[in-house]
This record gives C-alpha cells, structure tokens and sequence, in this order.
C-alpha cells in the first residue's frame, strides 16, 4: 500500500456545477464567482484525489506489467536466457568447493594460523597464571614436589591422622601418674584427685592459712585498770599500738607494746600487755603512764597463733 504524506483536502459542500458554457469562457476580470460554483469546484476536487488515491492502493504488480516480489524459490528457477540457463538451486546449495573464491578477508573470517596462534596464546597465558597460583612446587614441605595433588593427598592423609590423634586423646583422662584432660574444681574442702584447683579454691586455701596463723583488729579502751581482748586462742605473740598515734612511747607515756606467751610487756612491773589462754590483756595506769587501754582511744593489733 502507498504512503502519502499530506492529508486529502477535505470538503462536503457539493455546491452548484456551472454551465458548460461557463467551463468554456472561464472567469473573466473582475468577475466575482458564485459561493456555489465554488463549493462545487472543492468538493469534485476532493473527491478527484481521493479517488486516486484508492486506485493506486489497489494496484498490483500485475496490474503494471512488473516482476513479482524477490524470493528465494522465484529467484533460483527464473530463466536467464540461454546463455546462463537455469540456477539450479539445489546444487547451488550444497556445493562446498567455495563457487564464488571468498576469501577470509572479505567476510572477516579466521585462518587456520591465525585461529592456532590465537589458541597457543591463549594456552601460555593459562600456563603463565596457574603457575603464579601454585608458586614453585619445589618448595612444598610434603614429599611431593612434583605432583600437587599428590601433595594434596599427603597433606590430606596427614591431617586425618592428626584428627585420629586428637580424638583418641580428648579420651584420656589425668591421673597422678598420667598426663591427660582434667575437670577444674573450686571446692577447697574436697579430696578428689582426679580434678584441678582454680585460683579461686587456692586462694580460699590461702585465706584459711593465713587466717589460721594470724588474727588482726581493733579494739577500743575502756579507761579500767585492765581489759582482757577474746581471741578464742592463746596467741604466741601480740603486738598493739594506738590506731592515731605513730609513737610507742613518748615522754614515758606507753602507748603501744609487744608481748609473747613466754615473756610479758610491762614497765617497772606494770603490765603493758600480757598473754593469756584465751587472747591478750592490756592495761592503763596513770602513775607509771601506761595507756594500752586508755579511755575511748581505738588501738590495732596482730596477733599470732
């Protein structure tokens, strides 16, 4: 079907046709044409090319004498005349022998060398990248060097042994006489001797001892002759000093002092501090100026069992 660019010029007024006459004589100077006659003139015009129009769509190639569509069956079996004969199609086709010498060049083909030396680059850059992946075999602590997966295996083999290993010894247990796993124990009142202490069943083991060996605190004066300090022991040594003086003695006032279970503390023998069965005893006088028991004063001591 045609193509037209420009749109019909469209009119629906049939007006009047003009005499024949008129047709003949056509229009003079300065004559004015009736609105009708011109009606007339556009419409028959519009209905001319649309006319037209329709006729050429419908044209066939028979209608004007021309060769059907181009396709492969007409092409190949039309009759060129005697001198080329007819095309015979299916010859055509199969022959491989290159009928019509095309050369690589002309279809941007590849040649056999070119393809090969495109392939054996292709191979030394595959070769030249698997080698820096690998690095230099030659230095593989296996014994393989030469063969990776041989390698590959041996490291396989290997760790599957020490798997075998670590599971056969995840197995045994400590004992006093063998090495082996343990399960740590906090307790420090236990006898088991298949588990291991943590630091903190050390350190209560520590605190007990130190508490079992010594004792410390304060106590606070009373102003009496004498005040006897419950230790629930008899201590081997005791030593006391007034919490807020650092002097033992000034001026002759005691205000601190040392005794032991065999030898007492005292001056001019007034007892400064003296063991006994149960704990210690100190003491105030105020004429020797003895003052381990003075009135509201806080005093420290240590005492050793």
């Amino acid at each position: 079907m045609a193509e037209f660019n420009n749109p019909l010029p469209e009119w629906n007024a049939t007006g009047i046709e003009p005499p024949q006459s008129k047709k003949d004589e056509g229009w003079q100077e300065q004559e004015k044409p009736p609105a009708q006659w011109h009606n007339w003139w556009m419409y028959t015009s519009y209905h001319a090319i649309q006319e037209m129009r329709t006729v050429i769509n419908n044209l066939t190639a028979a209608d004007v004498g021309a060769e059907p569509a181009f396709t492969k069956n007409t092409a190949f079996n039309k009759d060129f005349g005697t001198t080329a004969g007819t095309v015979a199609e299916g010859t055509h086709v199969s022959d491989t022998n290159n009928p019509h010498n095309v050369t690589t060049t002309q279809i941007g083909a590849e040649t056999p060398s070119g393809a090969q030396s495109k392939a054996d680059t292709a191979e030394s850059n595959a070769n030249t990248y698997t080698d820096g992946q690998t690095g230099d075999l030659s230095t593989l602590t296996t014994t393989e060097k030469t063969d990776l997966v041989g390698a590959i295996n041996e490291v396989d083999g290997n760790a599957d042994q020490v798997a075998s290993d670590l599971t056969s010894h995840q197995g045994e247990d400590a004992t006093l006489t063998q090495k082996g796993h343990v399960r740590l124990n906090s307790d420090n009142d236990s006898t088991d001797e298949t588990t291991a202490a943590t630091p903190k069943a050390v350190k209560a083991a520590y605190d007990k001892a130190i508490s079992a060996t010594s004792v410390a605190g304060t106590y606070t004066g009373t102003g009496d002759a004498s005040q006897v300090i419950s230790l629930g022991f008899r201590p081997t040594a005791v030593f006391v000093a007034r919490a807020d003086w650092p002097f033992m003695s000034i001026e002759g006032a005691v205000y601190s002092g040392f005794a032991t279970s065999d030898r007492q503390h005292d001056k001019n023998l007034s007892d400064i501090v003296r063991v006994n069965s149960s704990g210690f005893t100190v003491y105030y006088d105020s004429d020797e100026d003895v003052q381990t028991n003075a009135l509201n004063r806080v005093y420290n001591y240590f005492a050793i069992r």
